[in-house]
Formats: C-alpha cells, structure tokens, sequence
C-alpha cells in the first residue's frame, strides 16, 4: 500500500496485551492486536498509555468495525482535516467493493475468512486497481526524482568526510514551494481578468440552456414517448433477451 515507498521501521502483526507500552516507542511502527471481547477493546482504547501516544502521532484501525481514529498530534490531525478529499477513482472502486461485499458468499465479510481463503477474481481485481490508483497518488510526490537516473543527486549534498551521499529536503522541498506560490499568484492574478470572467460566463450560459433543454416541450414529449412505448413493448423486449 506504501509503493514505491518501502516501510523500514518497526513491524509487529502481533502485539501481546502485555507489551501495550510499546505504542509510547518514539519510532514510528506498525502494530496489530487482538482482543477477546469490546470491552477489551474499550480498555485498550482507553488505556493512559494508548491516548498518550495518540497525542504524539499514534492512529488505530479497528478492522472489525472498518473505522479508523485519527491521531490527535496537533499539527498532524489540522493538516488531515484540510487535506480530506477523496480521489474520484478510488471512490469508484470503493462502492464496487462495497456491492460485493453485500454478496453473503463474499470471503469480505469476514477478515478471518478473507484471510485463509482470499478474495474472489473480481474483489482482487478491484482491489488491484485500488492498489495502483493509491501508488499512482503517493508517486506525485517524488517528481523530480525520476526524470533521470542521477536526478537525485541535484537535491543533496557529498559529504566528504564519510564518502556517502546526503538528501537534503530542502532542497527538494522549495523549488516546489516556489513553483506553488507562483502558480497560486499567477492563478489569483488570471481570476480577476476578463478573459477568466468570460469563461466563467460561457459555462454559465451553457448550464442555463442544458437546464431549459432538459425541462423544455421537447425534452417532456420525448422522455413521455420513449416511456409509452417501452411499456407498450416490455414484453418484446424481454423475449427478445
């Protein structure tokens, strides 16, 4: 879910009840737990230590319930809410995921069941292609990086001493911003001409006609026809397939 990124801190898919503490460890990890009942699940979620940690970066997906909470690191959880906005396609893909697991046959409505035996065709293909539109999104961010095979080395710097190469955010971070504000200046500058304001009109003029096409005698008489005639020959038609 991470490409073209690779995960390379801690990775634990069974955190034992007694080792709760982990989740206060100042590195960042992924950790899996299992719990008997809600009410451990509500201890857990509950536990000083857990709500501690999820004021320093700390999220928890709960898999049976399907939520997720969100950290409460102040910083973290403001850019969240800013940046909330779903990718369309993605979106597509997750009501299809969604009728399919409206099936009572789908290995989907059930994690254990999902994990001994998998998904269907469909449900992997889906999945595939969510997994691709995800990768897709989070490749936007290394851009610059991959126009050559040595682009990386413009946004570093040799250090001498050690014989090895440094990544230097900053470096890679404000040819962005700079390219940014111009576009947002370039942007503000363009809205306020007549040209923009022109173009703002044409769609408006467009929306207004398609509305009166849509609930015009023309479009009221066609629609009144094609439904006459479709229940005049539902049964042909349903011969016919």
């Amino acid at each position: 879910m991470l490409a073209p990124y690779k995960w390379a801190s801690a990775f634990m898919p069974l955190l034992p009840g007694e080792m709760l503490d982990f989740v206060s460890s100042p590195v960042p990890f992924i950790a899996g737990t299992i719990v008997e009942n809600s009410k451990r699940l509500h201890d857990i979620i509950h536990d000083s230590g857990v709500r501690d940690a999820m004021l320093n970066g700390l999220s928890i997906v709960n898999l049976v319930t399907r939520k997720l909470i969100v950290t409460r690191e102040q910083g973290t959880s403001d850019m969240l809410r800013r940046s909330f906005q779903a990718i369309p396609e993605l979106t597509l893909y997750q009501r299809r995921l969604e009728d399919y697991y409206k099936s009572p046959t789908s290995n989907l409505r059930s994690f254990q069941t999902f994990f001994r035996h998998g998904a269907s065709r469909k449900e992997s293909l889906t999945l595939c292609k969510m997994r691709g539109v995800i990768k897709k999104h989070l490749s936007q961010f290394t851009i610059g990086l991959n126009d050559r095979s040595d682009a990386w080395q413009q946004f570093g710097e040799f250090n001498e001493a050690l014989g090895t190469f440094d990544f230097c955010p900053d470096k890679f971070i404000q040819p962005l911003k700079d390219r940014m504000i111009f576009q947002i200046q370039f942007q503000e500058m363009m809205a306020h001409t007549q040209l923009f304001v022109g173009y703002v009109e044409d769609l408006k003029r467009a929306h207004e006609k398609r509305n009166n096409l849509l609930s015009g005698p023309s479009a009221k008489f066609i629609a009144q026809w094609i439904e006459l005639h479709w229940h005049s020959n539902r049964h042909f038609f349903a011969r016919a397939y």
